[in-house]
């Protein structure tokens, strides 16, 4: 229902499937960032430094607007997306990210006030610490063993609940109802029909949520064209800890030497060198290619061979 109530300018999903996997379907809508499987480390330590910072950035943000996501909101000109982060199989996520329920716990604790909310499914209450789950205002008890468990786990006493598949209860205004869970179509076209829905929203939305960002296995002349602007300024590679473009400053120096062990991995970064610098207009490029390791055609550069050099 969020997916299809709201665009990915009003909210961005982040998914941890750490239970069946059967999430990954919604891998590709424009509202959601990334589904994350357990196994994808480097994703979730990056997920979660990106929602860290954005609680950071969100605080300057908001001084001016009583600190508060929904004052900012009405107020500002400027918006930004509602941030929800779903944790789906909390028991896998605590045994194998164990270092991360500290970031979790500040997250849950100050992510409301600035736009982002938290969603834990889990198998028990007793997955959860307690100092974890005292940062949750709402619990929703599905099918539970025993009328005493809803007692203890929504802190109050509750009706005994029906025995009617996917029932559940949940607290309003302080009291208990019991209420009935809803499908959106046969489960056996559920799969189709989700599929459907994102196929539809990726055509019709322009703009998708943040995706994590991660260290590529490649990086291309596309991923940094942007940065390219004069020779002050050259990106030369992607760092590993801030996944910032790296630069290099060639107006430095009259003369640089790049050296490298591998003739390939040299001839393959300055290959890509020269098509950054031929991109830009302001700049002639001569290239004397003594040993004929540049052969290829190439735009905008003056190339020598060593057959004109003899």
């Amino acid at each position: 229902s969020l997916i299809t109530t709201y665009t990915s300018k009003e909210v961005n999903i982040y998914v941890l499937d750490f239970d069946s996997e059967t999430l990954k379907i919604y891998k590709n809508c424009p509202s959601v960032g990334d589904v994350v499987f357990v196994n994808e480390k480097e994703k979730v330590d990056k997920l979660f430094k990106l929602l860290n910072q954005e609680i950071e950035q969100r605080k300057k943000k908001f001084q001016d607007y009583n600190g508060s996501y929904e004052y900012y909101i009405s107020h500002s000109s400027v918006k930004l997306p509602t941030i929800i982060l779903l944790i789906s199989g909390y028991e896998n996520f605590k045994e194998t990210y164990e270092e991360e329920e500290i970031i979790l716990s500040k997250i849950t604790r100050d992510g409301v006030k600035y736009g982002l909310y938290t969603i834990v499914t889990a198998i028990s209450d007793r997955s959860i610490r307690l100092s974890l789950r005292a940062n949750f205002s709402q619990i929703v008890p599905l099918k539970l063993n025993s009328a005493i468990e809803y007692n203890m786990v929504l802190g109050k006493k509750c009706p005994t609940i029906s025995e009617t598949a996917n029932r559940g209860i949940i607290i309003i205004n302080d009291n208990p109802f019991e209420f009935q869970t809803a499908t959106i179509c046969e489960n056996e076209k559920l799969h189709d029909y989700i599929k459907g829905i994102c196929d539809y929203l990726k055509q019709n939305e322009n703009t998708k949520a943040k995706p994590i960002p991660i260290l590529p296995e490649k990086v291309t002349i596309s991923m940094i064209n942007n940065d390219l602007k004069s020779i002050e300024s050259i990106p030369i590679g992607i760092e590993e800890e801030t996944l910032e473009i790296s630069t290099y400053n060639f107006t430095k120096n009259l003369i640089n030497l790049i050296n490298a062990e591998d003739v390939d991995a040299l001839t393959s970064f300055t290959k890509l060198l020269i098509k950054e610098l031929s991109i830009i207009k302001t700049t002639k490029i001569m290239v004397i290619d003594y040993k004929n390791l540049y052969q290829e055609e190439m735009s905008n550069v003056i190339y020598i061979n060593g057959q004109n050099l003899d």
